[in-house]
């Protein structure tokens, strides 16, 4: 037991700051994230962009920030930044890769909300089928046609 306690002694001595260190960034890092992404959203809020695209927006901002403070806290815990780099990197690649049709839709949706071609209300013609614009999605864009169809 009392090398138990030696060995738990001698740990805090080598790593009590490293720990306290580590804590800290945790700590502030999270707060400093909330900060920005509040900062942001009122921006956002203020500006000329729909409410949809600015959560949108605000959700990937959060998430890339959370893994930056990720990657610092990991290269706190001395943790090799290297393999993490990259298996981060191969995962989003097969997500990518695995997702790619409905990324070009989120894609394209966030264009249109963000360019504002058109409007709920207005009448588009997309390759030949015409209607009433009745919702703008991020994915999707729900027309009505003149023989009630959506």
């Amino acid at each position: 037991m009392n090398k138990f306690l030696q060995e738990v002694e001698n740990f805090f001595a080598t790593s009590g700051w490293k720990i306290v260190i580590f804590m800290a960034v945790l700590v502030f890092g999270i707060i400093i994230v909330r900060l920005i992404c509040k900062i942001l959203r009122k921006i956002m809020l203020k500006s000329s962009l729909s409410k949809t695209l600015c959560g949108f927006l605000l959700t990937i901002l959060k998430f890339i920030l959370y893994i930056i403070l990720i990657f610092i806290l990991a290269d706190i815990a001395g943790i090799s930044m290297t393999p993490l780099i990259t298996a981060f990197g191969a995962a989003a690649l097969a997500i990518g890769l695995a997702l790619q049709d409905s990324l070009s839709n989120l894609a394209n949706g966030v264009l249109i909300m963000g360019t504002k071609p058109f409007k709920i209300g207005d009448y588009v013609e997309v390759d030949g089928i015409g209607g009433t614009v009745k919702a703008i999605r991020m994915i999707t864009v729900e027309l009505l046609t003149p023989d009630n169809k959506k």
